[in-house]
C-alpha cells in the first residue's frame, strides 16, 4: 500500500523527454548514485543498482539525448 508520505515517483515505461522528466531524471540521478559495497548499489535507497529510479532516469536523459541532442 502507498502511503501519502510516499514522493511520488517516475512511471516505469513513461520515457518520453519531456523538460520536466529530464529535470527530475537529473535530480534523481544526483540522489541515486552508484557505489560498491562490494555489488554496485544505490546510495540513496541500497538497492542493486541500476534501482528502478536511477534506470528510469538512465532511459529519460539517454532518449533526450538521442532525440533532443540534449548533453548531459
Amino acid at each position: 500500500m502507498i502511503s501519502e508520505a510516499d514522493p511520488p515517483g517516475p512511471i516505469p515505461g513513461d520515457t518520453e523527454p519531456t523538460a520536466e522528466r529530464v529535470m527530475t531524471a537529473r535530480r534523481l540521478m544526483q540522489m541515486h548514485i552508484r557505489v560498491y559495497v562490494p555489488e554496485p548499489a544505490c546510495q540513496w535507497c541500497l538497492k542493486r543498482y541500476p534501482c528502478q529510479d536511477a534506470a528510469w532516469a538512465i532511459r529519460v536523459l539517454r532518449r533526450a539525448e538521442r532525440e533532443l541532442g540534449i548533453e548531459q
